[in-house]
This record gives structure tokens, C-alpha cells and sequence, in this order.
């Protein structure tokens, strides 16, 4: 699959509905789960290749506009983790490795941001490292379509 600057700028819309759906999961998002979205765009996303938005701008900058966009509007922590998965679902090819471990390491950060994690925010990374596992193994498949 070839990731266009179009389509990094579509993951890192729908990498902001996961984080915010793990931020509010438990229905209380923290001044330090804020923080901790806010720094790993910083310190981990806007590094992870180089795509430009529309606007010229880092499409990484994406995870914080829709990020504050979710927190204003609060949907549910469930539609957000679903918008997420439908994303990875609609392109299986897109998650690699690489990637795979770069998000999971992202919301372990955000879970562990307040200090500990709870068994609502432990399911939400169980959920999360079983379409992550369902993306990259549909990766692994050889060219035609068996599997070894």
C-alpha cells in the first residue's frame, strides 16, 4: 500500500479518536492524559514521517486539532475507539510493525499518564492490541491469499 500524505493525514484524524477514547474511558479525562496526547504528538508523532497536511502544516498536528475537537465534544469513548478500528479495518495494509508498536506504545503512555491504569483503560489497550494483531497478521499473508 502506498501511504500518501492524504491518507497519514486520515490516520492521524482517527489515531486522535483512539486517544481519546482512552482518555475517556472511564469517563474522567485528566489534566495529565491531556498533557501526555500533547507531548507524544510532540515528542513521538511529529517525527514519525514526514507528510504535510492541506495546509502545509505536519499532518501529525491532526491528532491534536480533532483531539480538542473530541474533548469539546465529548462523543463516547466506545464511538471513538470504533471510529479508530473502522479505520485499521478499512485499510489493513497501512499498520505495519513499525507502526503497530509506535501506537501501543503511545496509549500505554496515555493510560499510564495518571499514574496507573484501570481495569477500564487495561480492556481499552486489550481491545486495541487485538486490531492492532488482526492488522498486522492480515499484512504477514502471502501474495496469494494463502496462509501458511
Amino acid at each position: 500500500m502506498i501511504r500518501t500524505p492524504q491518507l497519514w493525514t486520515k490516520f492521524y484524524e482517527n489515531l486522535a479518536f483512539l486517544f481519546y477514547s482512552l482518555t475517556y474511558c472511564d469517563r474522567d479525562i485528566t489534566d495529565k492524559e491531556v498533557e501526555a496526547v500533547k507531548g507524544l504528538v510532540q515528542e513521538a508523532w511529529l517525527d514519525f514521517e514526514p507528510s504535510l497536511d492541506e495546509y502545509g502544516y505536519d499532518a501529525a498536528y491532526q491528532i491534536q486539532a480533532v483531539f480538542d475537537w473530541l474533548f469539546d465534544s465529548r462523543p463516547t469513548a466506545s464511538s471513538a475507539f470504533k471510529r479508530f478500528s473502522s479505520f485499521v479495518d478499512d485499510h489493513p495494509s497501512f499498520i505495519d510493525q513499525k507502526l503497530a508498536e509506535a501506537i501501543f506504545s503511545s496509549a500505554n503512555k496515555i493510560v499510564s499518564a495518571y499514574g496507573h491504569r484501570n481495569k477500564i483503560e487495561l480492556g481499552y489497550l486489550y481491545l486495541l492490541q487485538d486490531v492492532l494483531k488482526e492488522s498486522y497478521k492480515s499484512n504477514k499473508k502471502p501474495s496469494n491469499g494463502k496462509v501458511s
